[in-house]
């Protein structure tokens, strides 16, 4: 008898939707259960009338697959899942060439001759990379500790070595940067169910969903939900007899972290959730079983917060429909991911009116944001 301590989700990319690729080098999806592939199909009942009264026949109709997806989110383990549910891809947050600077080994100060750092992409916090310099001492990795325009300053720097317009210099950062894009990815999905030996494959899988909830006192917990092209019959034999490993890297909770809220640090936030919704839609045409294609629709991104009530501050934005943002960090040993909503609006919800605390709830819709081109930014930050 199978049982779901020994069941495994694996899934590799596909480069053309629907068709696994040959030789697939399957990976390990880190999951938390759920209820796994499902391939529903309807069933076309004869309306045929017998004398004796019984059904004459039916017929099976369109195939629908879909597999939903829970876990407990942790660093690393989802990237290829968060690219595939925004339509994106991870991308460095800067990777400049070309630049002229001038350095003050006293002050620990990188100075451009043109150009912007604050444009480029540039942050407090990050692990910038200088490369190019003719002093060696000045080639290195530094903590961002201020930053304008012109000047990065990274206090800590040791070893620096001033000089005046030094040319052809290069910077750069671990930070990568994720955002709401148009390119569709799909995967190959197989779940096996390892104390049986029974395995099924889900092709042409695609992110119909993405959510997240953090709670007081909670693993940081989200899900995964798919629609696929087909799920086929079951096999002893796996796609890939020695799938890559899932990641061990700890899970992500909400006492590591912060939020602000229209770019202030807040700290009276009880819980926040939020749902990425696509509306795929599986296309079924003449003579197929089988969906075509997997139509796309608008990325709409939605959730909840609630909070204690310090003041009237996030109540007011709601009733007067004040556009806000929204800035959370997920922090570990690992690494960290941060996500921001640079524009949303709140709607006014319920209270919870306790003796000891009163507490109110908003709905938010996200909306696209022309300085930041996308609804939602995910920051993926190595420790």
């Amino acid at each position: 008898m199978a049982e779901g301590s020994r069941r495994g989700l694996f899934y590799v990319a596909e480069s053309v939707w629907g068709t696994t690729p040959a030789t697939p080098a399957m990976k390990t999806l880190r999951n938390t259960g759920g209820s796994g592939i499902a391939l529903e199909r309807s069933q076309l009942q004869s309306q045929e009338m017998r004398s004796d009264r019984a059904i004459a026949d039916i017929a099976f109709g369109q195939k629908r697959a879909s597999l939903d997806v829970p876990f407990e989110f942790s660093y690393g383990s989802y990237d290829d899942m968060l690219e595939a549910a925004l339509f994106g891809a991870f991308a460095v947050a800067y990777a400049l060439t070309g630049l002229t600077v001038d350095v003050d080994s006293a002050a620990k100060t990188f100075t451009r001759s043109s150009g912007s750092f604050i444009t480029d992409g540039v942050k407090v916090g990050d692990k910038i990379t200088f490369g190019g310099f003719t002093a060696a001492g000045n080639n290195g990795t530094f903590v961002v500790t201020d930053v304008a325009a012109l000047v990065v300053t990274c206090s800590a720097a040791t070893g620096l070595e001033n000089v005046t317009d030094d040319t052809g210099v290069t910077a750069t950062t671990d930070r990568f940067v994720l955002k709401q894009g148009v390119t569709k990815k799909s995967f190959t999905i197989e779940e096996g169910f390892l104390d049986v030996d029974q395995h099924q494959v889900m092709t042409g899988a695609m992110a119909d969903s993405l959510s997240l909830n953090i709670a007081p006192d909670q693993i940081i917990t989200g899900n995964m939900r798919f629609i696929g092209k087909v799920a086929g019959l079951f096999s002893a034999t796996p796609l890939d007899e020695s799938p890559d490993a899932a990641s061990t890297t700890p899970v992500f909770n909400s006492f590591s972290g912060s939020i602000k809220e229209n770019a202030v640090a807040i700290s009276y936030i009880s819980a926040l959730s939020l749902n990425l919704a696509n509306a795929l839609a599986a296309d079924f045409a003449l003579f197929q079983d089988e969906a075509f294609q997997i139509g796309v629709g608008r990325a709409n991104l939605s959730g909840s917060l609630s909070a204690y009530f310090p003041d009237a501050t996030l109540a007011n934005k709601a009733i007067a429909g004040t556009d806000t943002s929204l800035e959370f960090t997920l922090s570990g040993t690992s690494g960290s991911y941060r996500f921001t909503i640079p524009r949303l609006k709140l709607a006014p919800g319920s209270k919870q009116i306790e003796e000891n605390k009163v507490i109110q709830t908003y709905n938010w819709q996200a909306l696209h944001s022309s300085t930041l081109g996308t609804c939602l930014q995910v920051e993926r930050i190595p420790a």
